[in-house]
């Protein structure tokens, strides 16, 4: 136990020597390793004299205790230790500039690929009907696409603030649209690993980064939800004049994402779940390589689990992450009003509500990134306000604010970015 604490993603992220860390404190902290089996040690650390004492009370799993001291000395060896090895890697990766600025050429090369191929086919048919829109309407669109953008980098902001409070605006914006430019290269694959990455990038660990994107997804999960109910009780008779099926395709829809929703936040929060799961697991798999997976799964939720219990200790930060995830929905929900407005006498409740139960619907059509899932609901709730022709049309202009824009600021950043690493991959081979 005394080494797993040693080894833990908390001692391992105290970016200071040992002599200066080892000063009067008193901390609770959850660890997570072998040691624990899925029941979180809660960790008081005190210092007496001169030696570092470590308490390690189980919460709920029998009632163990056991005290570990170290002295300054092994603190202190310890964290030379990790020093050593983080600058032996960061040598061995020094020493092949090469291989690296290769590695980013191609890189650039399958990019550039792709992007040629997305131009050809959905990008291209954006960008023709983009020259078609009047002014007007095109600057509307880009102003509510802009709008999801800004509200969601207020919402990374906070969600990363608790590990790193020195976090601004701009990059919490890259968060979100580094994570979009892959989702488009990648065709939704990438699109987490993205994102815990960059989050990664801003000084977190990788359990703290998919804490905070797995709270990002729930939280999302939560907005939608709130606006499908509320448009399925307003124009629960419109849909069922559009198809009988539609209602219960709705209810499917919300239940699938109430039910992901649910599992998620019983997996982060709650301890007895989590414990069940790993009995279920270990009952399931008798093989070997599958206990080790289990291992780590467990580990993770441990770390997962301390990560979300962070960010939503204030009540006031939960509220606000909630609000910013209802609020933040409000501009692309809005877009579909503006875009037909021409086409007739049309609600704003009505477009709002339309585009909030596509939403939901595309989460249970399975699709790369729910892009041809969503197209396909959006054109079908939409035709017979505005014709087929025009949904299409409409759907292009939609796609624009909320998968195009993202997506330019993103490919922007990461261009700037690689030109950054070539640039000094350049100067290495040269020394």
């Amino acid at each position: 136990m005394a080494n797993a604490f040693l080894r833990s993603d908390w001692w391992r992220s105290r970016r200071v020597n040992g002599p200066s860390f080892l000063k009067t404190q008193r901390r609770k902290i959850t660890l997570s390793g072998d040691f624990s089996n899925g029941c979180p040690f809660s960790s008081c650390v005190i210092l007496i004299n001169s030696r570092l004492e470590i308490k390690l009370s189980s919460q709920g799993c029998g009632g163990k205790s056991q005290l570990f001291s170290f002295s300054r000395r092994e603190i202190t060896d310890n964290l030379l230790e990790l020093e050593e090895l983080s600058t032996s890697e960061e040598d061995s990766m020094k020493k092949q500039p090469a291989s690296r600025l290769l590695l980013n050429f191609l890189l650039l090369l399958s990019v550039l690929v792709i992007l040629i191929y997305l131009l050809k086919n959905s990008l291209g048919e954006i960008i023709r009907e983009i020259s078609l829109t009047p002014i007007s309407i095109l600057l509307m669109v880009v102003f509510l696409g802009c709008g999801f953008v800004v509200v969601e980098g207020f919402n990374y902001q906070l969600l990363i603030k608790p590990f790193n409070p020195k976090i601004n605006w701009r990059k919490s914006v890259f968060t979100y649209c580094y994570s979009a430019f892959y989702r488009v290269i990648t065709f939704g694959a990438g699109t987490l690993v993205a994102e815990v990455m960059f989050v990664r990038q801003q000084g977190l660990t990788t359990s703290q980064s998919m804490g905070v994107t797995s709270l990002h997804m729930m939280l999302y999960k939560a907005g939608v939800i709130f606006f499908s109910c509320l448009s399925l009780g307003l124009h629960f008779n419109y849909l069922t004049s559009i198809s009988p099926y539609l209602i219960a395709a709705v209810l499917l829809g919300i239940g699938v994402t109430i039910l992901a929703c649910l599992f998620l936040l019983l997996v982060s929060s709650s301890q007895w779940f989590h414990q069940q799961l790993i009995k279920l697991g270990r009952k399931l798999s008798a093989k070997g390589k599958w206990q080790l997976k289990l291992d780590s799964f467990n580990e993770q939720i441990i770390s997962l689990r301390a990560t979300i219990k962070e960010i939503t200790t204030e009540k006031t930060s939960s509220l606000k992450l909630l609000a910013l995830n209802i609020l933040k929905l409000i501009p692309w929900y809005s877009l579909p009003y503006f875009i037909f407005k021409e086409e007739g006498n049309l609600s704003f409740i009505l477009c709002f509500s339309l585009v909030s139960m596509a939403s939901v619907l595309a989460g249970i059509i399975p699709s790369p990134a729910g892009i041809g899932s969503f197209d396909f609901i959006f054109v079908l709730l939409f035709s017979p306000l505005v014709g087929k022709v025009s949904a299409v049309s409409g759907l292009l202009l939609y796609r624009f604010a909320t998968y195009f824009i993202p997506f330019i600021v993103g490919l922007i950043y990461t261009a700037k970015r690689k030109r950054v690493e070539i640039v000094e991959e350049i100067h290495e081979l040269k020394k």
